[in-house]
């Protein structure tokens, strides 16, 4: 998996990656936020439905939404047609761990 989170010149994170890890991207950027405790509680929900004490998450954010699945996990944007895609559990963590990380170490200073 390959996302590369970055801040533009005007300050808003932005991102670079290939097929749809772009729309796992996007959905970090829009619906997760710079907040660490919307990362936190959407890996434990991940985790909930991985381990089995959760059957399966639906939540909707500002413009995706996101249902988890013991062996995958399906992100939709609710504002483009035709534009949803399919990750493991693993691409998903992956993807969320990376916008954690990003979100902790930068600001948007640092463009």
């Amino acid at each position: 998996m390959s996302i590369e989170f970055y801040y533009d010149e005007f300050g808003f994170a932005r991102s670079r990656a290939v097929g749809n890890f772009k729309l796992l991207a996007d959905y970090c950027i829009s619906d997760i936020q710079r907040s660490y405790t919307s990362c936190s509680e959407m890996l434990a929900v991940l985790e909930m439905v991985k381990s089995g004490k959760l059957g399966e998450w639906h939540g909707n954010g500002n413009a995706y939404s996101v249902e988890i699945y013991p062996d995958k996990v399906f992100i939709e944007c609710d504002y483009r047609d035709n534009d949803a895609a399919i990750f493991s559990l693993d691409e998903y963590k992956a993807g969320v761990e990376d916008w954690e990380r990003f979100i902790k170490n930068t600001t948007p200073s640092e463009g």
